[in-house]
């Protein structure tokens, strides 16, 4: 499956402006915590939507940790209010 025409370029754009932004170099890395400070996009850990998705709270904090990390969740009643992201809490091997 390809990406539709533009949508590189389109990208590209987007992540100058927020570089730009951010008062970073067009190729710098980009901090994703500073990314959603910056973006007022909290986030939270996978056990704090475990009352809510106790299936999901289980699969990826226990039974397939290498599965997932992070995901960004958009609620459909407001974009930038309805948006948060929830991550899994990555252990020490050590």
């Amino acid at each position: 499956m390809g990406l539709r025409r533009g949508f590189k370029s389109e990208a590209d754009q987007i992540a100058r402006e927020i570089r730009s932004e951010l008062g970073l170099a067009p190729a710098a890395c980009l901090d994703p915590w500073h990314l959603a400070r910056h973006l007022e996009i909290p986030i939270v850990g996978l056990s704090e939507v475990a009352d809510t998705a106790p299936n999901a709270a289980r699969e990826f904090g226990i039974v397939d940790t290498a599965a997932f990390s992070a995901v960004t969740v958009f609620r459909p009643t407001n974009f930038l209010t309805g948006c948060y992201c929830i991550r899994r809490r990555r252990h020490s091997t050590t």
